[in-house]
């Protein structure tokens, strides 16, 4: 139980490194959608309310927000917590 509480926090610290590549809207956006401050994962309507936008809106920021991170070198690392 521990060693995944440790897991957990070191993954979610590499994560919010890596938000430093969004701007801050979707840095913003991300952490909101994906609850990752602590607070309740946001669905697009949710999301689009809390950043005043469409529900749509907020669907493609996550899309681009992900895109980025995904093609960011630092990806690599945190496809390793996804496999173990």
């Amino acid at each position: 139980m521990v060693e995944k509480s440790i897991q957990h926090k070191t993954l979610q610290a590499s994560l919010l490194a890596m938000l430093d590549v969004l701007s801050e809207r979707e840095k913003e956006g991300v952490k909101l959608f994906f609850g990752l401050t602590g607070g309740e994962e946001m669905n697009y309507a949710a999301l689009g309310r809390q950043l005043k936008i469409s529900r749509e809106g907020a669907r493609q920021l996550i899309k681009r927000s992900i895109e980025k991170l995904r093609a960011h070198p630092k990806a690599e690392v945190l496809r390793e917590y996804l496999v173990a």
